[in-house]
């Protein structure tokens, strides 16, 4: 049956949808086709640039002025962004010069402006059939590309000019679905390149981990980490160094799995990897109908950098097969890996409804929020028909926001080029303010590949507070990048009576909480360590709930604006000597110990803190009956 569907887009014309075909027999990358020939003028239409919801999709494969290139594809993209400069990106793709031929080449293009516009210079070796492009930055702004070729072996190249072009391939061992990751952190494995890729096809067997520790010069000899190799995932590094890879199980189960190396990051060191575990994600790995000739998204695997409690945290996102046939599960570890959350479910369509959200990915900001985006049919109930969809969490993954279509409805069966599917990934990559996002659509009738800037919503209304206040529907009067009637700016006062005590007597600190803000703070937590010096009596709230003991946490639950609550902490001085006594107001749940993460987005988070102090004499003091 054939449909045709009008975009509201005048230029996009009209484009056919076509059913379902049948599935290829394996997802590896191998040669096939002979290069398109025949094609020396290629023809142009109006690039795909699209705005819906208030986010921006900019098409990234386009010629010297801008239009897309009609009857190419290109796919499977990748990104990194220079540390250095953030207005300077590089995206690489499977490119394919017309649909009639499976022949890929690695393509790239780079943007210097922040993702406004793209330059398309071609491909990194014209001619040379390569796959499973991979780009990386390390923290001198140099990038790095990964591509597979023929023989199933992998090249590194390096461009230390933004991207404008790359130096001489250097052999780099490899395999297919090969992904690699760059140490950016301060210790002795800054500037190590780590790769890993799929044991099922490749010429080192279960070989399949390698490293450079001279800047991607030289690699060391594949070597096999663990025993349950990974196929189809990432790596990367946590704050001190150490390595993490995830990747589904070889077995049929095709479950989740970890792998933690400390010493990969010492060059006079050979690589150890803790022995492999088994994470429960919720289910295993999913295939189908929305990609039938690949994978319905590799596993991805994050660490938190930022300063607070949530430091060290590992993340792992899925696009998993459970009562749906495809959704987006996400696990967390708070002790380096050690034990894992529950599984949460990222997508918040009803569960049980078959609608596919595929190609799931995630990026963690440098404070600590954590993005996911994946591609779901909830909304059309066909196995073609996709949105891309973007979702956030501000709490360590215990919650995530209200999930946003990005672009338009498109068709991924459109322009396969003569092969089943649209790749197997997208990247995405957060900074504080939102996440940048390459991925692959078919909004031009035919695979393009695109750049969007992914802003949050505050409000939770569908529009990215980025394009709200572009467009004056809000106004940012401090210009912190937040719709004002979104602010929130939670306070404390805090008193302690009387100041002076004798030894055994109580203090009672009175502690006032309010939100200065015009938004609704959608949670309020105070903690309170107390010093060596006290012992814990009771603690109450006028709101919520505490809970007592060194450490004091209440859970004051949302807030209004002006909303104020009265919190009460009663603690016994039991010697002599001068006492200051902290209490700390934040968005976000504090860690048992205490630990607090003020919250990013507050417009003053000077105020979040405030300190009582009293003095004990020697006396002990007499109580009632004595």
């Amino acid at each position: 049956m054939l449909q045709i569907y009008r975009w509201p887009t005048s230029w996009l014309g009209c484009i056919l949808v076509l059913q379902a075909q049948a599935p290829e027999p394996s997802h590896r990358e191998r040669p096939g086709d002979r290069p398109a020939e025949g094609l020396t003028i290629p023809i142009l239409t109006p690039s795909g640039t699209i705005l819906h919801n208030g986010y921006l999709s900019v098409q990234v494969n386009v010629d010297s002025s801008g239009n897309n290139i009609l009857g190419d594809a290109a796919n499977e993209p990748s990104m990194a962004i220079d540390p250095t400069n953030p207005l300077k990106f590089v995206i690489g793709w499977r490119q394919f010069n017309h649909v009639s031929s499976d022949f890929r080449q690695a393509g790239w293009g780079y943007s210097h402006d922040g993702g406004n516009s793209w330059t398309f210079p071609g491909t990194l070796e014209p001619g040379v059939w390569r796959s499973d492009p991979v780009v990386d930055s390390d923290a001198n702004g140099n990038f790095f590309y990964y591509s597979l070729r023929s023989g199933f072996y992998c090249d590194m190249f390096r461009s230390t000019n933004s991207g404008l072009s790359w130096d001489s391939a250097v052999p780099a061992y490899g395999g297919d679905k090969a992904w690699f990751t760059i140490d950016r952190t301060q210790g002795i494995g800054r500037g190590n390149i780590y790769a890993v890729w799929s044991p099922s096809f490749g010429p080192y067997g279960s070989r399949i981990f390698t490293r450079s520790t001279d800047g991607g010069q030289t690699f060391s000899p594949p070597v096999v980490p663990v025993s349950g190799l990974p196929e189809h995932g990432t790596l990367t590094i946590g704050p001190g160094g150490e390595l993490y890879i995830c990747g589904y199980g070889s077995s049929s189960s095709r479950s989740a799995r970890f792998f933690k190396s400390s010493n990969a990051q010492d060059p006079s060191q050979t690589s150890v990897f803790e022995p492999a575990q088994s994470v429960p994600i919720g289910g295993s790995e999913a295939g189908g109908l929305p990609n039938p000739g690949g994978i319905l998204g590799q596993m991805w695997i994050a660490c938190d950098h930022s300063g607070g409690p949530s430091r060290g945290n590992v993340y792992m996102l899925a696009t998993v097969r459970n009562s749906d046939p495809a959704d987006v599960m996400f696990v967390r570890s708070t002790d380096g890996g050690l034990t894992w959350s529950s599984p949460a479910r990222v997508n918040d369509d009803p569960q049980g409804n078959d609608a596919y959200q595929w190609f799931g990915a995630m990026s963690v900001a440098p404070n600590g929020r954590i993005d996911a985006t994946w591609n779901d049919t909830r909304n059309t109930g066909a196995v073609n028909l996709s949105e891309t969809y973007y979702s956030y969490s501000l709490d360590a993954g215990q919650t995530w926001s209200k999930n946003i279509p990005i672009g338009p409805v498109w068709n991924s069966h459109l322009g396969w080029p003569n092969q089943h599917k649209i790749g197997d990934y997208t990247q995405m990559i957060s900074d504080d303010r939102g996440a940048n996002l390459a991925y692959a659509a078919t909004y031009n009738g035919e695979q393009d590949v695109y750049f969007a800037r992914l802003g949050l919503d505050c409000n939770a209304n569908g529009i990215s507070d980025e394009f709200e206040i572009a467009s004056g529907a809000s106004v940012d009067v401090n210009s912190n990048g937040i719709p004002d009637g979104c602010d929130v700016d939670l306070t404390l006062a805090m008193t302690v009576s009387p100041a002076e005590v004798r030894v055994g007597q109580n203090l009672r600190y009175t502690i006032g909480v309010e939100n200065l803000g015009a938004g609704i703070s959608s949670s309020a937590f105070l903690a309170d360590v107390l010093p060596n010096s006290l012992q814990f009596v009771s603690a109450s709230s006028s709101k919520g709930s505490c809970t007592g003991g060194k450490v004091i946490i209440c859970d004051l639950g949302p807030l209004l604006p002006g909303e104020k609550v009265k919190v009460e902490i009663v603690a016994r001085a039991p010697s002599a000597g001068s006492i200051s006594n902290s209490a700390t107001v934040s968005l976000y749940q504090p860690s048992p110990t205490g630990e607090v993460t003020v919250n990013p987005i507050e417009t003053d988070t000077g105020n979040n803190t405030a300190t009582a102090s009293a003095t004990v004499t020697g006396e002990r003091g007499k109580r009632k009956g004595d």
